[in-house]
């Protein structure tokens, strides 16, 4: 499974999976994991201290299904 955030809403196709987009305009790749049994993944990542009051978008892309999560917005600390 692969995460990828961005700063604003909009329709990304993602490559490999026709009809699929992402609701995050110019996606960054935040790296990958893989889902346990009951199907949880997660991610850490270092958050510099510029970006705090800022709201990111999170997104999770399963590529072998083609399915995404929901669209999370997350305002950083």
């Amino acid at each position: 499974m692969s995460f990828v955030r961005g700063f604003q809403p909009g329709s990304t196709p993602v490559p490999g999976c026709p009809g699929l987009s992402i609701g995050i305009r110019n996606p960054v790749i935040a790296g990958a994991a893989a889902a346990d049994a009951a199907g949880v993944a997660s991610l850490s990542a270092f958050v510099p201290p510029a970006l705090s009051g800022r709201t990111v978008l999170l997104q999770a892309v399963e590529l072998d299904t083609c399915r995404a999560s929901n669209l999370v917005a997350q305002t950083l600390l």
